[in-house]
């Protein structure tokens, strides 16, 4: 039988902050992986 699992964290930095940390490939490296590429454009998607 599915289930959901919802895990929240509070994280103290700004909203800005965040989102460029999840959006940009910079930001990903920084807190995930470093073996990660994207694309610059709108549509791009990285490549892990």
């Amino acid at each position: 039988m599915p289930t959901d699992l919802i895990h929240r964290i509070g994280i103290a930095a700004p909203a800005e902050k965040i989102y460029r940390a999840i959006t940009t490939e910079e930001g990903i490296r920084a807190w995930w992986t470093t073996d990660m590429k994207m694309d610059a454009s709108d549509v791009g998607a990285p490549s892990l």
